[in-house]
């Protein structure tokens, strides 16, 4: 049986909708449609040309997270799980936060994150539609895998107020099996 990847057919559960920077970007070859240097150049071109537009709908990204960095954006944006879902019924007013580099491993939309980040630099936001892959959850937990909540330190090192944390679970490097860096 082969295992499952981020591009498989219902192993991946939306989250909500934010901008980011094209820098917390990770392109991982395999995972998604790979570079391809001659559509970045043609977009670099067009982002010359006429205005970028990395809100419109068409133009957003798709990006896997772990549970960890979802806790992280839920914690910095104040929102509940059913909050942040609801950003993608919102339309044009997402939120925007400024994640670490590699933060986020692109799933959709490598050519425009690399031309954007070429044309603008590594600090201009684009939007992405976050998910994160069901497998990190243990069957028989629900959709997040919470099974208690915990007092401690968030991964950015601020203190969290009793954020609910998953139960051993798996990173998106260990469901798409890429080594740590």
């Amino acid at each position: 049986m082969a295992p499952k990847t981020a591009q498989t057919p219902g192993t991946r559960k939306p989250l909500g909708i934010i901008q980011v920077p094209v820098n917390a970007f990770e392109f991982i070859p395999g995972v998604g449609r790979d570079l391809d240097h001659g559509i970045v150049d043609n977009l670099v071109r067009l982002f010359r040309q006429v205005r970028c537009r990395p809100k419109k709908w068409d133009h957003h990204v798709e990006g896997l997270i772990d549970l960890r960095m979802y806790y992280e954006i839920l914690f910095t944006l104040n929102l509940s799980r059913q909050q942040f879902l609801e950003t993608a019924a919102r339309g044009r007013a997402y939120p925007k936060v400024r994640l670490p580099p590699r933060s986020i491993v692109c799933l959709q939309g490598k050519q425009r994150l690399a031309a954007a980040k070429s044309r603008f630099g590594g600090e201009y936001f684009w939007t992405v539609r976050l998910y994160y892959p069901t497998g990190m959850c243990k069957a028989g937990r629900g959709a997040t895998g919470l099974t208690h909540r915990r007092q401690g330190r968030l991964p950015s090192g601020r203190a969290d107020a009793g954020i609910s944390s998953p139960d051993k679970a798996a990173g998106w490097r260990d469901i798409l099996d890429v080594p740590a860096l």
